[in-house]
């Protein structure tokens, strides 16, 4: 009897691929994607200059630890993304060159 439930489970495996898809193709994520090799190489120089700061106002106000905590992300997303500007696209651009 297990047959019957087979076209119901190839429809939900239809409508999650077109959301994975869809989040996966969006701008927010293409934009993650471009810049994730910064940020792995720029994540441990914004933690090492904020994460004392992050400490001590979590152990103050928790709910100052947490604003800390999404501005130390958006530091790391924002130094990221000028390495990425500044260094990374260059490269890529002069690779592609000597492909073409």
């Amino acid at each position: 009897m297990f047959w019957l439930a087979l076209p119901w489970q190839w429809n939900t495996n239809i409508v999650t691929a077109r959301y994975w898809q869809a989040m996966l193709s969006s701008r927010p994520a293409l934009f993650i994607g471009r810049i994730s090799y910064s940020t792995y190489l720029m994540h441990g120089l914004g933690i090492a200059f904020l994460s004392g700061f992050v400490g001590r106002l979590f152990i103050t106000t928790p709910l100052l630890g947490i604003i800390g905590a999404i501005g130390l992300y958006t530091f790391t997303l924002l130094i990221s993304y000028l390495y990425y500007r500044a260094v990374e696209s260059h490269f890529l651009r002069s690779v592609e060159l000597k492909a073409a």
